[in-house]
């Protein structure tokens, strides 16, 4: 079965079906789209991370950077407020083609 078939929901499942059950500190973890973790002194930590794919999410022909820094901030951003959480930090991935236009 070839990953487009699965789907991105039905990929996120067949990793979770092979991971080991999550340690009593992940409140929410594999499947939804900002895990809960439990900190000592019962405060909560969310993370989350989404990645945009040039080609489905945008486009560098008319994509700035600065445009491109910006949804990536606001689309995990969003998650975060989804859940009632304000963000703290920050964490960026990014994978460029060896010569960028």
């Amino acid at each position: 079965m070839q990953i487009k078939e699965l789907g991105e929901f039905g990929l996120i499942r067949h990793i979770a079906e092979k991971l080991p059950p999550p340690p009593q500190e992940i409140i929410i973890g594999v499947g939804d789209d900002t895990a809960v973790i439990r900190l000592p002194k019962d405060s909560l930590s969310l993370a989350t991370t989404d990645m945009l794919v040039e080609g489905i999410d945008f486009d560098l022909s008319y994509t700035k950077a600065n445009e491109l820094g910006h949804k990536s901030l606001a689309v995990n951003l969003s998650d975060i407020a989804a859940m009632g959480g304000t963000a703290r930090y920050a964490l960026i991935a990014l994978a460029l083609p060896a010569r960028p236009n």
